[in-house]
């Protein structure tokens, strides 16, 4: 303890007895004396029903410590009771790991007592106990998400649903991060449970920018990667599928554009709730990374998709064969006796005719004969039920409307062949939204471009710019399970 002590003189005749007097505090310490000074790793929401925490030890005799009784107690119980043994000597600290087990919902009380300081008794017990508070969500588990982003953090936000759509955590847009930083976000989650996690770009290009790409992963404690980023390069938003007990939920589905009879059909595969990069095959032996597959024949392909996680997903699609041919028989306008002209088309091996379209498919009909046409050029468009469209130009006027239409969904697009800018227009769909989105994929089936039409008095519409890539195939992906096959875009 502290003992004050008062020192004076006497002289006789001292002249000056104001100064004869002084005191002087003594503090006398403790031989053996410990206690808790702090406590760490206590400010986090801990997810479950333990922890660690670690409790700095604090020598302040001046003997050195070799061994001390530590007991811990949570919510006014008693967990359990240890020996701490080592070498501490006067002042010195030293961590020590407490676990902790039995947490509750909520705010939990911690407290830890010292006692018997090298067998001996601690000569100020006052200082001998410490508790802290822990905040727990029992019954949960800790998902790590960790988030690299690009030049451009302030575009970034994301979201995480539970299966029935309810959200649970959100974060940004990070305005206030450098470009290409990172962070990680700890997540409780309830076990055996699964999620969607969607991640969200408001420019609209992905999470990559100038050659930087970003990235996600989703992981649990043990380190099992649970899902990851699919496309850098997603748009305005990517959504994935995730458990945090890990199980593969890799899905895939396939589009097709037709085999027009020289061994040309596409095929490309749009994989998801998986862990990226993805492997594709058509044979389970024989895998690439690209989703698309080219100068296809028409026949059924087995298809079998891998992830990084090993999991493995496979479905069959079939590639149709459009080996029909039309034969055009034109009547000209005859000026003299005033007639107009007639268009009537033929077909040989085209079963099942849907439509006929002199227009490019802007209109159609049921029949093969067109009368009462002026002078000008025509653009044919046949459409058989297995989604095989026929097409020729005759020459009786000028027209730029060479449309490919699927005639049951009212699907237009014109021109096509297009010299950059085509309209796509939709009319019949059962489509709750007032937005749909759409994709364009390259020959390598890449996403090269993602946009969206808007409503218009029940008519789906938008303006497409293939304007910025060079001419070649392009196929077209309508975001509708109404609508399954690619619509082949010819950029000229």
């Amino acid at each position: 303890g502290i003992y004050q002590l008062k020192l004076f003189t006497s002289i006789s005749n001292d002249q000056a007895p104001a100064n004869d007097t002084t005191l002087v505090f003594v503090e006398k310490l403790a031989k053996l004396d410990a206690t808790v000074s702090d406590f760490n790793n206590t400010e986090n929401l801990i997810c479950g029903d333990s922890t660690e925490v670690i409790a700095e030890i604090h020598n302040l005799g001046i003997d050195t410590l070799y061994s001390l009784n530590i007991a811990v107690e949570l919510n006014q119980e008693v967990l359990y009771e240890t020996i701490w043994q080592g070498e501490l000597g006067p002042g010195e600290t030293e961590d020590v790991n407490i676990p902790v087990f039995g947490l509750t919902n909520g705010e939990n009380t911690l407290a830890v007592h010292l006692d018997g300081p090298n067998n001996g008794i601690d000569q100020i017990q006052e200082n001998d106990f410490r508790e802290t508070s822990i905040f727990s969500e029992a019954n949960t588990v800790t998902i790590y998400l960790e988030l690299l982003f690009d030049e451009f953090p302030a575009e970034t936000s994301w979201k995480l649903e539970s299966s029935s759509g309810v959200l649970l955590f959100e974060g940004g847009p990070y305005t206030d991060l450098e470009p290409e930083s990172s962070i990680i976000e700890e997540l409780c989650l309830n076990p055996d449970s699964c999620y969607t996690f969607t991640i969200l770009d408001n420019f609209g290009d992905g999470i990559t920018a100038y050659g930087t790409d970003g990235n996600y992963e989703i992981s649990d404690e043990a380190g099992n990667l649970l899902a990851a980023l699919i496309e850098v390069d997603f748009g305005v938003s990517e959504s994935n599928e995730f458990c945090t007990t890990f199980m593969c939920k890799l899905e895939a589905e396939a589009s097709v554009s037709p085999d027009y009879g020289s061994g040309d059909g596409v095929l490309i595969i749009s994989a998801r709730n998986g862990v990226g990069p993805y492997l594709y095959s058509l044979d389970g032996i024989n895998f690439q990374d690209s989703p698309s597959f080219s100068n296809l024949s028409h026949g059924v392909y087995n298809i079998t998709v891998t992830d990084r996680n090993g999991c493995e997903f496979k479905l069959n699609a079939e590639i149709i064969e459009c080996s029909g041919m039309l034969e055009v028989v034109v009547t000209n306008m005859n000026s003299g006796s005033g007639n107009y002209g007639q268009i009537e088309i033929m077909t040989n091996g085209i079963d099942s005719i849907i439509s006929y379209s002199i227009d490019g498919g802007v209109s159609s009909s049921n029949s093969p004969v067109f009368q009462d046409l002026t002078e000008g050029e025509y653009q044919i468009v046949v459409q058989d039920s297995n989604g095989c469209v026929y097409t020729e130009t005759v020459v009786i006027s000028m027209s730029t409307s060479v449309i490919d239409r699927i005639s049951e969904y009212g699907v237009s697009i014109y021109p096509n062949p297009t010299d950059g800018h085509f309209m796509l227009e939709i009319n019949g769909l059962d489509h709750d939204d007032i937005f749909l989105p759409v994709s364009i994929y390259n020959s390598e089936g890449r996403v090269i471009q993602r946009t969206q039409l808007s409503l218009y008095n029940k008519t789906l519409k938008g303006m497409i710019s293939l304007h910025a890539y060079p001419t070649g195939n392009y196929y077209l992906k309508i975001h509708n399970d109404s609508i399954k096959r690619l619509i082949r875009i010819i950029n000229i």
